[in-house]
């Protein structure tokens, strides 16, 4: 996959809201299906059957598996995110609707710095009720919480115009 840049490029065009809404919802798909087999393999749940009547130190070992569990996920995806973001200028969905995640004043690729800020940021968007999301279809050019924190911005690939 040859990567287009156009780094003198002064007027891109922002993705906007609802196609980065539908980028999502792709990528959720995607990543959904591709992990859940490999996951579903790698930890079992181990909150299924929990005992609430087991003593509480039984109850802690399974809290403490289901957390460490979680943070393993985690990780995979965040590791899966940056390499999308670093290597293909985006995920399957924002690939698949011509967009492309850049550092918003050199329309370069993204740094490990940016690309982790970025995903460290997602949280930030949700955790103020969705609002660092919301604020796609807000700000001027189009970018979440998550963007301004990163000094990222998505734009429709130069030959998608």
């Amino acid at each position: 996959m040859e990567l287009q840049l156009d780094l003198e490029r002064t007027d891109p065009k922002y993705a906007g809201f609802w196609i980065r809404f539908v980028a999502f919802v792709i990528d959720s798909v995607v990543f959904g299906i591709g992990l859940a087999v490999p996951f579903y393999f790698l930890f079992d749940n181990p909150l299924v059957g929990f005992d609430y009547s087991a003593p509480v130190d039984q109850q802690m070992l399974v809290l403490t598996a289901f957390v460490q569990q979680s943070v393993a996920k985690g990780g995979v995806y965040l590791a899966i995110y940056i390499f999308c973001w670093m290597k293909f200028l985006g995920t399957p969905g924002k690939l698949v609707l011509n967009t492309q995640i850049v550092d918003a004043k050199t329309f370069a690729p993204l740094s490990f710095g940016q690309s982790l800020i970025r995903y460290l940021g997602y949280f930030v968007s949700i955790f103020t009720c969705f609002l660092g999301f919301i604020w796609v279809g807000i700000d001027a050019k189009k970018r979440g919480f998550h963007d301004l924190m990163a000094g990222s911005v998505v734009i429709y690939k130069p030959d998608a115009r």
